[in-house]
């Protein structure tokens, strides 16, 4: 059973997971909510943007001269959804051992903080949030965005190979001048 309601709304109608696993012992009960079934914002309601902004996603997307914006795509509404697939493969897996089912819990704020994750390890060890990248990587020129005279040009060169294959296309005389020189 899967439900994506307020934190309560399934209480009220009977429908919790104590009531329904009281039926069916082997039920699997996925709750996907914005905040979780714990903490102060539980029962608050939510929605793609909201988490967005609430998490901090906003501010991370942007240029560091504009103010947050949102991610075109409700990647949070995706992002859970996947996080509730996983979780229910597990636990259906998890019931073929032991007959039981179980209650799940996914909030969408658990969502942004895993698509956040190197933000939030950036920000733990500079102690600041970096600004906003906008296309420009903070630090791979090569996997960034750039203007030119047909419209924007985004690089992807992100291994040594590929790298090499980028700099040669650019310059090759001068990138076998350098690469010989190295060796």
């Amino acid at each position: 059973m899967v439900e994506n309601y307020r934190f309560g709304v399934m209480e009220r109608h009977g429908l919790d997971y104590d009531a329904v696993s009281a039926l069916n012992p082997r039920i699997i009960y996925c709750s996907l909510t914005g905040f979780g079934h714990t903490g102060p914002k539980a029962r608050h309601p939510a929605y793609d943007v909201v988490i967005q902004a609430y998490s901090g996603l906003m501010a991370a997307n942007g240029t560091p001269d504009s103010s947050p914006v949102r991610v075109g795509p409700a990647v949070l509404d995706y992002g859970t959804g996947a996080h509730a697939a996983l979780a229910i493969s597990s636990a259906l897996f998890q019931r073929s051992r032991t007959g039981l089912g179980q209650c799940i819990d996914v909030a969408m704020a658990d969502a942004a903080m895993m698509l956040m994750s190197n933000l939030v390890v950036t920000t733990q060890s500079i102690r600041q949030t970096p600004p906003p990248p906008g296309n420009q990587h903070p630090s791979r020129a090569a996997y960034s965005a750039y203007p030119t005279a047909n419209g924007m040009l985004m690089l992807g060169a992100y291994t040594l190979k590929q790298l090499q294959r980028l700099f040669g296309a650019i310059d090759p005389t001068t990138f076998q001048r350098n690469r010989q020189s190295h060796c």
